[in-house]
C-alpha cells in the first residue's frame, strides 16, 4: 500500500521485501510492505501521531495536528488525516 510506505518512510523505516521483524539497521526498523499495519492498528498509528505532534508544535502548526486527532476514534479517518499531514509536510520540506 502506497500510503503505508509513505508513513513508514516518514517514521524512518527501511523498506525491504517480506514481513516486519524486530530487526534494525542503523537504529531504523526494517520492514516489508506486507508487514506495515498503519491502516489497521492503533499500535502502529499512534507513534506516528506522536511524531506529528512534535513536528506540528515545532512548526507552530497545531491546527494541522488537531485535524489529525479530531478523527480519532475512527482509524480509517485518522489514517487518511495522517497521510494528508505527511504529504503536506513533505511538500513543505521540499520547498525549503
Amino acid at each position: 500500500m502506497k500510503q503505508n510506505k509513505l508513513i513508514a518512510e516518514f517514521m524512518g523505516m527501511i523498506i525491504k521485501q517480506g514481513a516486519c521483524s524486530g530487526v534494525y539497521a542503523n537504529n531504523k526498523r526494517i520492514c516489508g510492505l506486507d508487514g506495515l499495519k498503519y491502516n489497521l492498528s492503533w499500535d502502529w498509528l499512534m507513534p506516528v501521531i506522536t511524531g506529528i505532534l512534535g513536528i506540528a508544535s515545532e512548526l507552530d502548526e497545531m491546527e494541522r495536528y488537531h485535524i489529525v486527532i479530531d478523527q480519532i476514534p475512527q482509524i480509517s479517518h485518522t489514517y487518511k488525516s495522517v497521510v494528508e499531514f505527511i504529504n503536506w509536510y513533505n511538500k513543505e520540506e521540499k520547498e525549503k
